[in-house]
């Protein structure tokens, strides 16, 4: 089961039972269908919860036949099946029509906001438009809710209406995509205040484990990542070091060096691992680490110098 199905599994067990207001939710699913006009009003879908939902809600608030029809599976979609649901007799869908608002003989494709009076009947809406031509993309690849819209007035009535909601500054974006308009979003953050407001509160809260997880994964990472070329940057620099203090052994000047000079190089010598910071904190008279790579570069110095 993808985490899409998943809240939309949630959203129709919380639409159970139904109250006056489910008609909001109805009117979500089939303004989004695949056709929803005097001629025709019919849903397709995959999933059989939202089928059943969306048959259930049709009968129990207009009392009209539905037409349930499958198309058999689809092999290319791990045998998932199209199920299609239709209104068969005109007098049903120009009922259906007219209660959301639309006139018989002419239908502006687009939201009917008069329609939407509350808070209540707008998240209803929306719970319904996601469970009709919505999507969210498995979130431990990516962050991406999006709608996938027929008709471009329907898709900007859609953007609308999302970007007015009081209190939750939604990043909503559009384009096209093979024919259809597509309205997503990106921001995490956003994509869980969505599902909060239509209702999947659950899968808001496995999401945002998800995304904690991913964050702290992110974190030791880049801290692994970090420690492991600061490792290698000691190492690199130690050695370096050791072969000019070893120069400078062979030659037999070491001895004429200061007594710190002395200590450090061959503390360095013994503790190629250390840093430099920790090799100051480790003389008899500890000293600061710029004060540590000031006289390794004097060991340098004097090793190129001279030899």
């Amino acid at each position: 089961m993808t985490f899409s199905t998943k809240i939309k599994h949630e959203l129709c067990e919380k639409s159970r039972p139904f109250s006056n207001n489910s008609i909001k939710l109805l009117y979500g699913l089939l303004l989004f269908s695949r056709s929803f006009k005097v001629s025709n009003i019919s849903f397709y879908t995959e999933n059989k919860e939202i089928s059943d939902l969306a048959s259930e809600l049709i009968m129990q608030k207009f009392n009209c036949i539905v037409d349930i029809i499958s198309s058999g599976r689809n092999y290319a979609k791990k045998n998932k099946e199209n199920i299609i649901l239709k209104i068969p007799y005109e007098k049903d869908r120009k009922n259906i029509l007219k209660s959301f608002g639309y006139l018989e003989d002419k239908i502006n494709i687009k939201i009917n906001t008069n329609s939407l009076k509350t808070k209540e009947d707008t998240k209803l809406f929306l719970r319904g438009v996601f469970l009709s031509c919505g999507n969210l993309a498995n979130p431990k690849n990516d962050y991406h809710l999006e709608f996938s819209v027929s008709y471009m007035n329907l898709c900007k009535s859609l953007f609308e209406l999302i970007n007015s909601i009081e209190n939750l500054n939604f990043k909503v974006k559009s384009t096209v995509r093979k024919g259809n308009f597509i309205i997503y979003i990106k921001n995490s953050s956003n994509i869980i205040d969505f599902l909060t407001y239509i209702g999947a509160s659950l899968s808001a809260m496995d999401l945002m484990q998800i995304k904690m997880l991913k964050e702290v994964r992110n974190y030791v990472n880049r801290t692994t990542n970090f420690e492991a070329a600061n490792i290698t940057k000691i190492a690199s620099a130690a050695t370096t070091q050791i072969k000019a203090i070893k120069k400078i052994k062979r030659s037999g000047r070491f001895n004429y060096l200061d007594e710190n000079l002395k200590e450090l190089a061959n503390l360095r010598i013994k503790n190629p691992e250390m840093s430099l910071r920790e090799l100051g904190e480790n003389l008899s008279n500890p000293i600061t680490r710029s004060s540590v790579n000031h006289k390794m570069k004097k060991l340098l110095n004097i090793s190129e110098k001279f030899f």
